[in-house]
């Protein structure tokens, strides 16, 4: 299954704050990225694959017109978000954040990395989240938003952006 992202809103950082990403063009960054890497060096080591992963993404940005316009390359792991930053320093990153994990903490762990946005799930995102995020100029990015009731507050949270299985149930309850 491919997810979609749907921007929601105006964000203070330009990386994330264009038109809703279609989920071809995210398939084509993933495909383009994975396709170029050596299947020979693909290991479990986190900073030999963001190494072979940076490269790739680096390759493709220096070619308009075969990648995404925008890209954020996201990770759970801080470790491989500052892999990222020192092989790719122009390529933004977002913390993934997991249900069991302090949101707060991980938004202050995510501006120190250097990173443009927050990603935690979905039933962690509070406008007290929202706004301490903004405040420390990052977007908001939930996932896996598939409930219509769950995009609608999300929306009022004001969160920048939602990542979505079910693109169409989830404009439907915005009314767009």
């Amino acid at each position: 299954m491919t997810s979609a992202t749907l921007h929601l809103g105006d964000t203070r950082r330009s990386a994330i704050s264009s038109t809703a990403l279609n989920s071809s063009v995210v398939a084509k960054a993933v495909t383009s990225a994975l396709a170029k890497l050596d299947p020979r060096k693909l290991t479990s080591n986190p900073v030999i694959l963001t190494t072979e992963v940076v490269a790739a993404l680096a390759a493709s940005a220096a070619h308009p017109g075969r990648g995404p316009d925008h890209l954020i390359v996201s990770s759970f792991w801080p470790a491989t978000l500052a892999a990222v930053r020192e092989r790719g320093p122009a390529l933004p990153t977002g913390l993934l954040v997991h249900p069991s994990l302090d949101a707060t903490r991980a938004a202050e762990q995510a501006a120190a990395l250097g990173c443009v946005a927050l990603h935690p799930f979905h039933s962690r995102a509070t406008a007290d989240l929202v706004d301490l995020v903004h405040g420390l100029d990052m977007g908001v990015v939930v996932w896996t938003v598939n409930e219509p009731q769950d995009v609608v507050a999300v929306a009022v949270a004001g969160v920048d952006a939602v990542i979505s299985d079910r693109v169409g149930d989830s404009l439907a309850a915005l009314g767009r």
